[in-house]
């Protein structure tokens, strides 16, 4: 952001992140139990997690 020329233009700023949703120490992501119920063919629970 520059100060002095433009002053007077108006600033549109735009963040986009991509953090995903973190858990805590002993669980790393979070997703709600009825949609990872929909993956049950995915052996590895990280793994159906994150599907």
């Amino acid at each position: 952001m520059c100060l002095g020329s433009f002053v007077f233009q108006p600033l549109f700023m735009y963040f986009a992140h991509l953090a995903a949703h973190s858990g805590n120490l002993y669980q790393k992501s979070q997703a709600p139990a009825d949609v990872v119920s929909q993956f049950k063919y995915i052996k590895d629970l990280d793994r159906r997690i994150h599907a």
